[in-house]
């Protein structure tokens, strides 16, 4: 948060015990209250966890963060994750870098340091000329000292607005994350929530250890029969002549089957398989015995059923397996 107002701290005050598990429990995962355990609360943070899935095996709690270390219940993976709260007044900027550096210190392994930083660091982050180089070089000094890397928000630019008529727009909330952290769980990604109530965007930190693979490309044996896209694909093969074996034959062959690969699949994108017109042919076809149901056919509604259920070349696109009795 930004500016004089200050109410997010004080809600841990307001708020039982009992209603900040619920409160926990219904924010992201369907968990019951009894299975999320509570660890502290301070500074407007709140940090909770699954207690069936992880064990908390330390915790630290200063004046601006939380930091927590995990232990997988069903594996050997283990993780800190420090949840912050960054001060609005100036003066009180460096002593929370300070204890950042000091967190850094302390933690090993996978790190994720999250939350509204107060902090910006460059121009962009900011609607307005309102940029203080000063604190945003220290920010800056702080993730360096440490290779932290912060991980992109997509759609959004800011994270908390004045909510004012020409409003302030300003991106205060980010993830950060060490190396081990990027090398244990590659694909790591931050996404944000509607806005409610509070003038700050929620931002989801989501992680897991599997590397993204790229989509497999599946040649579909109908292309085979159409004229058009054999036409085509000759002439890109035949593109390759005697100008392009400076690699020798297995280069030439490499460079023919990429290209012709690119050129299937910006044919597949322009024309519909056969399969995806079987799909929407079953829709048209379910939607008009529907109608029947209640009302006999128009004209242009039986002419229409009758040619769904043939292809262009006239043959039956939908074979039926069963016989009505």
């Amino acid at each position: 948060m930004e500016g004089d107002g200050d109410t997010s701290q004080t809600n841990a005050d307001v708020l039982p015990e009992e209603e900040l598990l619920e409160l926990a429990a219904d924010s992201r995962a369907p968990l019951p209250a009894a299975d999320i355990t509570l660890l502290a609360s301070s500074c407007g943070l709140l940090t909770a966890w699954d207690d069936g899935e992880w064990v908390c095996s330390s915790c630290s709690l200063g004046s601006f963060c939380i930091t927590c270390s995990f232990q997988s219940r069903v594996s050997d993976l283990a993780l800190s994750v420090t949840n912050v709260y960054g001060p609005c007044d100036p003066a009180d900027k460096p002593s929370f870098l300070d204890e950042l550096v000091q967190t850094g210190q302390s933690v090993s392994g996978p790190w994720a340091i999250l939350g509204d930083f107060n902090l910006i660091l460059r121009p962009s982050e900011r609607s307005n000329a309102n940029f203080n180089f000063v604190d945003a070089a220290a920010f800056t000094d702080t993730i360096n000292s440490f290779d932290l890397q912060e991980l992109p928000l997509l759609g959004r630019s800011f994270t908390w607005s004045n909510q004012q008529l020409t409003p302030i727009l300003v991106r205060l909330d980010r993830a950060l994350v060490n190396l081990a952290w990027s090398t244990t769980f590659p694909d790591s990604t931050t996404s944000f929530l509607p806005r409610a109530t509070s003038d700050h965007v929620p931002i989801i930190l989501s992680a897991a250890t599997n590397v993204p693979k790229p989509t497999i490309f599946r040649f579909n044996s109908h292309l085979l029969a159409s004229a058009p896209f054999c036409q085509r694909a000759r002439h890109v093969w035949l593109s390759f002549g005697p100008a392009h074996r400076s690699k020798g034959q297995p280069g030439l062959l490499c460079r023919r089957l990429k290209r012709v690969r690119e050129e299937t699949k910006k044919w597949m994108r322009q024309s519909r398989s056969p399969q995806a017109l079987a799909k929407n042919f079953l829709i048209v076809i379910s939607f008009l015995d529907r109608i029947e149901e209640f009302r006999p056919l128009a004209a242009p509604e039986f002419s229409l059923r009758a040619a769904t259920v043939k292809s262009p070349d006239d043959q039956p696109l939908l074979q039926t397996k069963g016989v009505a009795t």
